[in-house]
């Protein structure tokens, strides 16, 4: 049995990418392992109970699965470490104290810990003080000796040795992404564009940015932007720059989106745009090469020299950077973005044929 804490699991999605890695994950291995899953009963930022689930009590999910979505109360949550009976905890992130400390504290057997990407330089550089004390007394109290890591890439393994040394353990095991499938191809006209993004709307995500070099596109371009706004004065900042621009540059603002609408959204955009500051895996990114969307990202994320496999295309995070390549998207014919949604299929297909999902989490459990 593994147990598996975290602050959000499925039905809840507002924060993003390790929802979508641990549900699938789930869902993957369940005829392997049995799982138990302890969780909020709210999502992200959020006070109303999470719909469909029972909440401070084990609810049904799949095969071998539970989850228990907890309400509140430190005396209950304490009582479900000490009930326990897993053989490996799997612990997701590194900064909540209900979901990564007290397990950490509580739990004698084997313990795995992801940090998700919260150890990158780019997602260190957010906050930088207080992450810098919470690692330090991370690693005064011995937890990192206490702890498999879980590294989702080779990249990922030498960022978790580069803060707690070389001797801790680390295994890699690829995150477990969702396979939308080939959509049909938009028709693509040169001089238009229609541009998404599917993401948290906050400063990691690079918004900015892309608003900025959408002034000087010369094309008409549509940016249809979905996701939860979780830094305010950001989005007020986006709003400004949207206030701004020319009338070629269309820019709409749907809210929060389903995950199980993201494959109807993809259908209606040409290109996929998230040129994040820093990405562990980025759920978002490879749902749209699955699903034959070229992608237009940084250079900060594992999914590198896309114009190389004509998959897309990697920038620096600048408006300037953004630029040329918004400009040669919009230009596009049908023909040549053809060729474009084949290659971003392509990412998608390669990535599953070279990892053994079962053999890799396997080494992680065991």
């Amino acid at each position: 049995m593994v147990t598996i804490f975290y602050d959000y699991f499925s039905p809840a999605f507002k924060a993003g990418g390790p929802i979508q890695s641990l549900a699938n994950l789930v869902d993957l291995l369940e005829n392997e392992y049995i799982f138990r899953v302890v969780t909020r009963a709210y999502d992200k930022g959020e006070q109303s109970i999470l719909p469909t689930i029972r909440p401070d009590e084990w609810n049904e999910r799949g095969k071998d699965t539970q989850v228990f979505y907890w309400k509140g109360g430190l005396v209950k949550f304490i009582k479900l470490l000490r009930e326990c009976s897993s053989r490996v905890i799997y612990i997701n992130g590194i900064y909540s104290l209900y979901f990564n400390i007290l397990p950490l504290l509580f739990f004698k057997g084997r313990v795995v810990l992801a940090p998700r990407g919260m150890l990158h330089a780019g997602a260190l550089s957010q906050k930088p003080v207080k992450k810098k004390i919470y690692l330090f007394f991370f690693k005064l109290f011995g937890w990192h000796k206490k702890v498999v890591f879980h590294a989702t890439d080779e990249n990922e393994k030498e960022f978790i040795q580069q803060l707690f040394g070389t001797n801790v353990k680390v295994y890699v095991a690829p995150n477990v992404p969702k396979n939308i499938g080939r959509l049909p191809v938009l028709f693509k006209d040169p001089g238009k564009l229609k541009l998404v993004s599917v993401a948290l709307v906050g400063p990691m995500k690079n918004y900015h940015e892309v608003l900025s070099a959408l002034k000087k596109v010369k094309g008409n371009v549509i940016y249809n932007i979905y996701g939860p706004i979780i830094h305010k004065d950001y989005w007020k900042d986006c709003l400004k720059i949207i206030g701004d621009l020319p009338e070629n540059i269309e820019v709409h603002y749907h809210g929060e989106l389903l995950p199980d609408k993201v494959k109807e959204v993809l259908a209606e955009n040409h290109v996929f745009i998230l040129p994040s500051v820093s990405e562990n895996f980025g759920h978002a990114l490879f749902e749209s090469f699955s699903a034959g969307k070229p992608v237009i990202t940084s250079n900060n994320t594992p999914w590198k020299n896309l114009q190389q496999f004509k998959a897309g295309w990697n920038a620096a995070t600048s408006a300037d950077a953004l630029v040329c390549i918004l400009d040669e998207a919009c230009n596009l014919n049908n023909s040549d973005y053809e060729a474009l949604c084949k290659g971003a299929r392509k990412v998608a297909d390669n990535y599953f044929s070279g990892v053994n999902f079962s053999e890799a989490y396997k080494q992680l459990f065991t």
